[in-house]
């Protein structure tokens, strides 16, 4: 007949086992989860890197646009036109700009809180192993 310190030892063990399960789940997702936040501050990154590159082709092209009318003879009104189209469309990029850079440090944040969330988990976790570990 197995002694009850036998019983009460396997049983331990097993929910020792289960909270060592729980434990390495936890760590998976969390890592799950910073993968897929790391990629999507990549793709984030990639989008204001072009970004960048289209507002300086868009100022590259409204320095050549002035260039060009005088040397095409347009009027004033109609260089002025350009100017304004072309401050314009470099403003909508700047504020593209812009929002990817929240878009960016938003997600960064919410990397950080997951971290520190899973880290979290993860040390009440290793509390309650140690504790279900103590022999008293």
């Amino acid at each position: 007949m197995p002694r009850p310190q036998d019983d009460e030892s396997t049983a331990r063990d097993e929910l020792l086992s289960e909270e060592r399960v729980r434990l390495l789940d936890v760590r998976a997702v969390a890592a799950d989860a910073r993968d897929d936040l790391a990629d999507r501050r990549d793709r984030l990154a990639d989008q204001r890197e072009r970004l960048v590159d289209q507002r300086e082709q868009l100022l590259d092209a409204s320095e050549q646009r002035l260039d060009q009318p005088r040397r095409s003879g347009m009027t004033l009104s109609q260089r002025l036109e350009i100017v304004a189209h072309s401050r314009d469309r470099i403003e909508r990029t700047r504020a593209a700009l812009d929002r990817a850079d929240s878009s960016l440090d938003r997600e960064s944040d919410s990397l950080h809180r997951r971290s520190v969330e899973a880290a979290e988990d993860d040390n009440e976790i290793r509390r309650e192993v140690n504790r279900s570990d103590d022999p008293g």
